[in-house]
């Protein structure tokens, strides 16, 4: 098979749902520009999958970053291996290239809260496109909500509070990282 058979069954299911919709709500007297809201529902659903992930990896991710820096007591164990070391340059790269992000970002007149939020839901975006692209194989990527990151940190803010929180400046960066969340997400 070409697909997994559970994503080949929610592939078509939502798909004919949306469909449904799409007929179902103009006809209900539903009129809104943009109805049914494709690229904001896909959003909504990456945000519900990047929770699901990091929250049912949890454990392992607690497991890792205490092998990683928590040491055992001394006696119990040798040096550390390969696989612990591997494990604290991947959270250390983690951390510093974050730490980067954010100096960046606030450097360039970002308020922090609204930089922080932005680089966590693309994050949160670019784990959940990985991880459909390395179980189902979609050969492009025009799975990906295209701006959606930029939009819902706008929505959640709105455009007056991202102009108090950060001035004009804010605004600008977040439209000059909109190439993030548009360019070949797979690349990330």
């Amino acid at each position: 098979t070409f697909l997994p058979l559970e994503v080949s069954f929610s592939t078509w299911f939502f798909y004919l749902v949306e469909k449904g919709f799409a007929v179902a709500a103009p006809s209900a007297g539903w009129e809104a520009p943009g109805l049914p809201f494709y690229q904001e529902q896909s959003a909504g659903a990456f945000v519900a999958v990047a929770a699901l992930l990091v929250g049912g990896s949890a454990g392992h991710l607690a497991r890792a970053w205490r092998a990683a820096f928590v040491r055992a007591p001394s006696g119990s164990k040798g040096p550390a291996g390969p696989e612990e070391r591997e494990t604290r340059l991947a959270w250390t790269g983690l951390i510093l290239f974050s730490g980067f992000l954010l100096w960046f970002c606030g450097a360039a007149g970002m308020a922090s809260r609204v930089a922080l939020l932005y680089l966590i839901i693309l994050a949160g975006f670019m784990l959940v496109y990985a991880r459909l692209r390395a179980e189902t194989g979609a050969p492009y990527e025009f799975v990906y909500p295209y701006s959606m990151p930029k939009e819902l940190v706008v929505q959640v803010f709105s455009v007056q509070g991202i102009l108090d929180a950060g001035g004009p400046r804010a605004m600008a960066m977040l439209s000059g990282f909109a190439w993030l969340s548009r360019d070949h997400p797979g690349h990330m």
